[in-house]
């Protein structure tokens, strides 16, 4: 299975973490870990044509079969607060084809998207007529859950959401409510999907960091905690992953 990863244009930064692209032709299955993202994903044309990947909080076989293609978009939860006539909120765990799950025009979308001979033809149909459609509030003031999910982001290995509600002049209760709703899964289980999917690029970048080390510089208590969550996302844990290198 070949598969790249292509960066969003300046001005879809803030809103697009990257586009994806995978084909071949396999049989058997491949895991999905949980990574913090909602992926659309343009099927080369077929019964599922656009699929919507809701938020993960743990791994998924995906079977393969036969020759596939893919062209995916890994939304940011700044694109997934504004994503029109979308319920993400109850796509926890799920992909389901997007005619599913609202009215927009799927198959003329994804007709239009394959009939573009090349990769930088299609990102560019993306950015220029696709992406202004799904996002047309992108101009308002950042709303309150992706500044929640920057800051979940950036504090993930230690972070105190009551305090959190209290400096968004917001009760606990109804913060909690508002983040569930939009983005399928609690705060708690957000940051953990951060600790995780950032704790696997080390597992996998730095071979010589011993696991407790990564599991302090993450947040973890200890190496058993580690595995744990580890596990729990992958259904393998911390060692044989770097075996499986």
């Amino acid at each position: 299975m070949i598969y790249q990863e292509f960066q969003p244009h300046p001005h879809w930064q803030a809103f697009v973490s990257t586009y994806w692209y995978a084909c071949g032709e396999e049989c058997g299955s491949s895991r999905i870990y949980p990574d913090g993202y909602v992926d659309l994903i343009f099927h080369m044309p077929g019964p599922a044509l656009i699929s919507v990947s809701g938020m993960m909080t743990a791994f998924r076989d995906v079977a393969l079969v036969g020759r596939m293609e893919f062209l995916g978009i890994r939304l940011k939860p700044s694109a997934v607060s504004l994503l029109k006539d979308i319920p993400v909120g109850a796509l926890r765990n799920l992909s389901l084809s997007l005619s599913e799950v609202s009215a927009w025009p799927v198959r003329e979308w994804n007709e239009k998207l394959w009939t573009i001979p090349d990769l930088k033809g299609r990102i560019h149909w993306i950015e220029r007529d696709l992406l202004p459609e799904l996002l047309q509030d992108r101009s308002k003031p950042a709303p309150l859950i992706p500044a929640i999910c920057r800051y979940l982001s950036a504090h993930y290995t230690h972070v105190d959401i009551s305090a959190l509600a209290k400096q968004h002049y917001i009760s606990l209760r109804q913060l909690e409510r508002r983040f569930k709703s939009c983005m399928g899964v609690s705060m708690k289980e957000y940051q953990r999907v951060l600790r995780f999917s950032n704790a696997l690029l080390d597992i996998h970048q730095l071979p010589q960091m011993s696991l407790l080390q990564i599991a302090f510089n993450h947040g973890y208590t200890d190496h058993a905690h580690l595995t744990r969550e580890v596990q729990r996302m992958t259904g393998r844990n911390p060692s044989a992953l770097r075996l499986s290198l």
